[in-house]
């Protein structure tokens, strides 16, 4: 399995790190400040007991999403912690996660379609 990391929402969006494999899940962290000076995205810490204990890798975060996308088009989507909470500030955190969320899915099919994995008909589809 291969994995790769990619930005998306701007400066204040999130990290996805995507696996890939016939199915590509993918595991978002929300970034919430940047370091100085090199101007690297922080994440709040998985387990954190204060909102300013931050960690560099997005592995190492909170969850924001996380899910798959299959060959079919389906997804499996989990919201927040492990109990599928998400705490949103405001109107810009529903936001993000309406203009995140299309693009997480968008960004599976073409690395399912990159990968050579054969795409059922429907939402991937393009031929």
């Amino acid at each position: 399995m291969a994995e790769l990391v990619e930005h998306f929402g701007g400066d204040y969006g999130v990290t996805v790190v995507f696996t890939l494999d016939a199915h590509v899940a993918f595991f978002a962290a929300e970034i919430v400040a940047r370091s100085m000076p090199d101007d690297a995205p922080l994440y709040t810490k998985n387990g954190a007991r204060a909102s300013c204990d931050h960690v560099e890798d997005p592995r190492q975060a909170e969850r924001f999403i996380a899910g798959s996308v299959k060959w079919d088009g389906c997804s499996h989507v989990t919201f927040g912690d492990e109990d599928a909470y998400i705490h949103m500030c405001g109107r810009e955190a529903f936001d993000k996660l309406a203009t995140v969320l299309p693009q997480i899915y968008e960004r599976c099919g073409e690395l399912m379609k990159a990968r050579g994995v054969n795409l059922l008909a429907g939402a991937f589809q393009t031929d």
